[in-house]
């Protein structure tokens, strides 16, 4: 583990593909080892490569998420044929008229909730971490359509750029994570985004 390095794939569906490649440098390693001691007897190059691999194991859960994605796709090719047509039959769009986001009794406008896979304590320092950090949290209003009734869309990651008038990127980042179980096939949620303070309040005097 690496003090202060945060792994992009926890607690979404991706997060076996760090499990994997980690997995796979160890057997390697070991299978690298095994060769170098008993085939040639080089103890000390055996050496080098375990820790070197190691390290490597060690690092396997900082993968970015767009290599995460891209090893997946590489490793599940057409494994579930339906699911890309049904993924490309899902519009998002903006739904101003939705109105405000409501939060829960209790919950703060900045809060997480708990769902499965992230109890009370995951809960407890996501909220912590999310004040010390200082942004802000940004719902928006967006309608799903085309979705399956009685289905269940899961979107482990949403990446939101913020544009200004003059057509620059204010802010990029990424949004809340996002589970949903329409009623039907046409549906309004709100999208939570985390902006930093200052370009809160920048934004807010100068929307």
């Amino acid at each position: 583990m690496i003090i202060g390095a945060t792994d992009a794939t926890a607690l979404t569906g991706f997060a076996w593909v760090p499990s994997l490649v980690r997995e796979t440098l160890l057997l390697v390693a070991a299978a690298g080892v095994l060769l170098l001691q008993y085939r040639r007897r080089s103890t000390s190059v055996a050496r080098v490569l375990s820790v070197a691999v190691l390290f490597a194991a060690q690092c396997a859960p900082l993968l970015p998420w767009r290599t995460a994605w891209r090893l997946e796709q590489m490793l599940t090719p057409g494994s579930r044929p339906s699911v890309s047509t049904t993924a490309r039959a899902i519009a998002v769009a903006f739904a101003p008229g939705a109105g405000r986001f409501q939060p829960a009794p209790g919950q703060a406008i900045d809060d997480v909730l708990e769902k499965p896979g992230f109890g009370p304590v995951d809960v407890a320092e996501e909220n912590q971490r999310r004040r010390a950090e200082g942004a802000r949290t940004v719902f928006l209003p967006v309608r799903l359509s085309g979705l399956l009734p009685n289905s269940r869309l899961l979107a482990d990651r949403t990446e939101i750029r913020l544009i200004g008038r003059d057509g620059h990127t204010v802010y990029q980042g990424t949004g809340n994570d996002l589970e949903l179980r329409p009623m039907s096939t046409d549906t309004t949620v709100h999208q939570g985004i985390r902006v930093p303070s200052a370009v809160f309040s920048r934004r807010k005097r100068d929307p």
